[in-house]
């Protein structure tokens, strides 16, 4: 596989299929800093220091099923918990929130709005688009970025990931499918051209760790009716799905109605809890399927403090689902901001935020990933700032996600750097 700007260019496109569905205001921006109406304790008594601004984008209410309202209230609930106890250093942190609707205009403004804001961070659990990322990079602002959904963000000088984006979880399912008892699996990958790199992934680590995936299907993009997919699966070992969720949930209906009992393999965000439900929960024929993810599952101890924090602050907890992976990574990224930025000594700032990431060698997110280094880049030439490659595994267990300890976790690493070649 050729490593090229086109390449690169349609990691960038598929960060639609595989962007996690949840669901649902104006572009204008909100302060959400833990005082005032926004959180459920109103009586949080700011730190007195120079408040530490910060920003976030995502889309609300957006008509393309992209809509993810969980990231600023969750965003609103850690922030005041921080700030309840004693903030960074003293120092308050002034959370601003802009809804990017989806839209690369729109996105260029929030982080615009940023910069005037004299941010010193601007927090990225989930963002389709890379316009925010050059208007950010001139003004000096640092972007932590948890779910890697354009292919931007993997080599911006300005970026930090700490997740390793679609390939990684196409990495991981590849090099455990035979740990996991898959000797032949089928790939089922949408015709949309985008798919073919992380299909490629897919395929190049399944076929390293001994598995056969010599059989692929092409699902037109139209297509709604896939009983004839599920046919040709036949009585494979499993079935990797690489669509979106929408066929996802179709196939899974062609199955049942079939009687198929080929597990399915495919990343979390593809394969959802409501698909789950809606074909028969525990007797659904996702029963048994293994997935990818970038963190554990919300029922982990490890969420155990930001679960504290939705509880204490959140007014709209329902909006929250501690099982999205967008919503995951706001506690993952504002762990990472607050550990280092606890470092800076005096005011927090972009310039001296972005020191301290440059010298920051061993940051804890609890266990919710490795230990992360951001003082060198990754040794990639096309990903040299993903910083964490490591990933999680799930199982569906009587109708619900639960994390697979028999396959644990992987590290992607080699993957990543073995690829293009």
């Amino acid at each position: 596989m050729k490593v090229s700007r086109r390449v690169l260019g349609l990691l960038a496109v598929v960060a639609l299929v595989f962007a996690a569905s949840a669901c649902s205001k104006d572009s204008k921006t909100k302060a959400a800093s833990s005082g005032g109406n926004t959180t459920a304790n109103t009586n949080t008594t700011l730190p007195k220091g120079t408040p530490i601004v910060i920003y976030t984008t995502a889309p609300e209410d957006t008509a393309v099923g992209t809509s993810q309202p969980g990231i600023q209230e969750s965003m609103k609930a850690i922030t005041a918990y921080y700030n309840g106890q004693g903030g960074i250093n003293g120092h308050p942190i002034d959370f601003h929130f802009c809804n990017d609707k989806e839209d690369a205009n729109a996105l260029t403004q929030c982080a615009q709005e940023a910069v005037t804001a004299k941010a010193a961070a601007f927090i990225s659990p989930y963002a389709n688009l890379p316009n925010h990322l050059p208007v950010l990079e001139a003004a000096g602002i640092p972007v932590l970025d948890a779910v890697a959904l354009n292919a931007k963000a993997f080599s911006a000088p300005n970026s930090y990931l700490v997740a390793p984006g679609a390939l990684g979880l196409a990495f991981g399912l590849g090099d455990v499918a035979s740990k996991a008892g898959f000797k032949k699996v089928v790939v089922v990958a949408s015709q949309i051209p985008a798919t073919k790199p992380v299909t490629g992934s897919f395929v190049s680590s399944a076929k390293k760790a001994g598995v056969d995936v010599s059989k692929q299907l092409s699902v037109p993009p139209t297509l709604t009716d896939l009983s004839s997919i599920v046919a040709q699966v036949g009585n494979a070992d499993a079935a990797f799905l690489l669509l979106p969720p929408p066929q996802v949930l179709a196939y899974l209906q062609a199955a049942k109605q079939s009687s198929s009992t080929v597990p399915l393999m495919s990343t979390s965000g593809l394969l959802q809890q409501g698909q789950i439900d809606q074909t028969g929960g525990a007797s659904s024929p996702a029963e048994k399927g293994v997935l990818s993810s970038f963190f554990p599952t919300g029922s982990s101890p490890l969420w155990a403090d930001f679960k504290k924090a939705i509880d204490a602050y959140s007014g709209k907890k329902g909006d929250i689902d501690v099982d999205n992976t967008a919503v995951q990574g706001t506690w993952v990224t504002m762990k990472v901001f607050t550990n280092v930025a606890k470092t800076v000594t005096g005011d927090v700032t972009a310039a001296s935020f972005t020191a301290a990431l440059q010298k920051a060698n061993a940051v804890d997110t609890g266990g919710l990933t490795p230990t992360l280094d951001f003082t060198k880049p990754f040794g990639s030439a096309v990903f040299p700032r993903v910083f964490n490659r490591r990933i999680y595994f799930q199982l569906v267990k009587d109708g619900k996600f639960v994390d697979n300890s028999a396959l644990g976790t992987v590290d992607t690493t080699q993957d990543f750097l073995n690829f293009g070649k």
